[in-house]
């Protein structure tokens, strides 16, 4: 579904139960709504997302926030900014390493690119260059106004993450091939090995790390 006006042909119930054209804004149907054909759960950056289940955690965080706001119980009416700000506060809160956060990269195991997710990308790309957009109030318990800034936000965020695993793979096949350039130059310095065995012993060892 490349936009809106395609049909879902993912297992992301949410979706399935959603006409997109009909929720989101104009400015927002032209978005790359395949991504959640694509990437419907994943693991990424030590972190596993199971869109279906995020879309609904990013849902509680809206009117969550709405409740704590609100007075006696009663949710409070977001501007369209303050939702898009609650939506990439959970999102970076529950994913930190896809924003470069230090201290969740230093836990990974694998090197990863210095393609970093940014707030300022996401919500310019959300509210597009206009100086005053046209923008929606959002219900703090109404889960159709929810779905209305979800659906396209989390679009643009997977979008995103989906160069940020192209970049990290090309990141670690780099380091890995590093790695083993730099093993077999210590074994030939060991083992004095001419320049031509030192060539073919590099390239078998590059050809098995790209037939991994």
């Amino acid at each position: 579904m490349k936009g809106a006006g395609s049909a879902p042909t993912t297992q992301i119930r949410t979706l399935e139960r959603t006409d997109i054209s009909e929720l989101v804004p104009a400015r927002l149907e032209d978005l790359d709504y395949s991504v959640y054909d694509q990437l419907t759960d994943f693991q990424h950056r030590g972190s596993r997302c199971e869109v279906d289940r995020m879309i609904s955690h990013l849902g509680a965080a809206i009117e969550n926030e709405a409740v704590m706001r609100g007075e006696e119980s009663t949710p409070v009416t977001f501007h369209e900014f303050e939702a898009v700000e609650i939506v990439l506060d959970a999102l970076q809160s529950k994913y930190p390493a896809w924003f470069g956060d230090n201290e969740a990269l230093a836990d990974l195991e694998k090197p990863v690119s210095d393609n970093h997710l940014s707030t300022s990308d996401l919500k310019e790309a959300y509210f597009g260059e206009q100086i005053n957009p046209e923008t929606s109030s959002v219900g703090g318990d109404d889960w159709t106004d929810q779905k209305r800034v979800i659906i396209p936000l989390l679009a643009i965020v997977l979008s995103r993450v989906r160069e940020q695993l192209q970049k990290d793979s090309e990141a670690s096949t780099n380091a890995a091939q590093q790695t083993i350039k730099r093993t077999i130059l210590r074994e030939a310095y060991e083992h004095d090995l001419d320049e031509t065995e030192i060539g073919v012993a590099v390239d078998a060892a590059l050809q098995s790390l790209d037939e991994l």
